[in-house]
């Protein structure tokens, strides 16, 4: 499963039907929710839309990712092409 942090709101289906169009699950993350961490650390990969995330999730994205070994993919777009284009790095 694939954890998207941040992201425009207006997209999240589209990011949902892009990715599972190459049978890929995922999950969007708009803002630091309660089990933020415990969601995390679920997932294969993350991808953080550096953009528009605040600094405090983006920290705490980092320090999960790097403690439980899990792959990172920062985009510096929050569009759906950006996603696109990275679609190999997140099968």
């Amino acid at each position: 499963m694939v954890a998207i942090i941040g992201g425009v709101k207006k997209c999240e289906r589209e990011y949902i039907e892009l990715l599972k169009k190459d049978n890929i699950k995922c999950k969007v993350f708009n803002t630091m929710c309660p089990d933020f961490k415990k969601k995390i650390e679920a997932c294969e990969t993350c991808v953080v839309f550096v953009n528009v995330v605040s600094h405090k999730l983006v920290k705490s994205c980092n320090e999960i990712c790097k403690k439980k070994n899990i792959k990172l993919l920062y985009l510096k777009t929050n569009g759906v092409n950006a996603l696109k284009e990275n679609i190999e790095f997140l099968k």
